[in-house]
């Protein structure tokens, strides 16, 4: 088991030195204030295979704050063009988020993100990652805990203290009653006091904040449209104020998901280029 590690340390080194860099560009505090917060957007994924390739859904969604109505949704679906290794998942999925968050034309002020912020091995989860590629304040909400400890929260709406390596980095959050709870860090350019806050907030009826809940459903849309083969090559963006446009007539550029990956990868990569500095 130690050698297989060593190997994978090996392999994915130049991953992790990345990861190294992007945490150290990091804020974990507050650059947005609650007050004047009018946006709050959230990012879920889902994968299809066509034609025995696997592809990422990227389902990012736009919310008034803090009414919490959607007002806007954009999607990409990109080659998956990286392994699936524990602790490096954002080189498998950010490139997705980064290209349907840049579809919106409403951009959010803070971002929910499917995934760990901090509360990762090298204090560089998705939510992270995402976070510093586009310069936006980040939430990593999470199902199970990467790493780290803390006691379980047994009460409706408590939250407990998730430690590693000696430093606070995220909460479990008892959410919802009956249900285990989820795990709330912060990404980028937020401190753990407002990430959990902000969660708090944005949760109604449900284990998950509205932003990522809300994601999620539309990714699983967008991939149920995909296997109907009624969305292939349809556009990516949606305006959810104007009901004739809920299959993504409202797109800025009208591309096809498909032959957009080529952008994303290469946008991607230059993203990445400035942890390289």
């Amino acid at each position: 088991m130690r050698a297989a590690w060593k190997e994978l340390e090996r392999k994915y080194a130049e991953y992790y030195r990345m990861q190294a860099e992007i945490a150290s560009l990091a804020i974990w505090e507050d650059c947005i204030s609650l007050e004047s917060l009018s946006l709050v957007g959230g990012a879920d994924q889902a994968f299809i295979l066509e034609n025995e390739n696997e592809k990422i859904i990227s389902a990012v969604v736009v919310l008034a704050y803090p009414s919490l109505e959607v007002v806007e949704r954009a999607f990409a679906v990109l080659p998956v063009n990286f392994p699936y290794i524990p602790g490096l998942l954002a080189f498998r999925e950010a490139p997705a988020i980064a290209e349907a968050f840049k579809r919106l034309r409403r951009k959010p002020k803070v971002l929910f993100v499917d995934g760990c912020g901090v509360n990762h091995p090298r204090f560089a989860g998705l939510a992270t990652h995402v976070g510093v590629s586009l310069d936006v304040a980040t939430i990593g909400v999470a199902k199970k805990l990467l790493c780290g400890h803390g006691e379980i929260p047994e009460k409706v709406g408590e939250a407990t203290e998730i430690r590693f390596k000696g430093r606070v980095v995220g909460f479990f959050l008892k959410s919802k009653r009956g249900c285990r709870p989820i795990i709330v860090a912060p990404g980028h350019k937020i401190s753990l006091s407002t990430a959990l806050e902000l969660t708090k907030r944005c949760i109604r009826k449900h284990k998950l904040p509205e932003p990522t809940r809300i994601a999620h459903n539309y990714a699983n849309e967008i991939k149920k449209r995909f296997k109907n083969g009624s969305n292939s090559s349809n556009s990516n963006s949606d305006n959810s104020n104007n009901s004739n446009n809920r299959d993504g007539g409202d797109s800025r550029d009208g591309r096809e998901s498909r032959n957009s990956s080529d952008a994303a990868r290469g946008s991607s990569q230059a993203n990445l280029q400035r942890f390289r500095r």
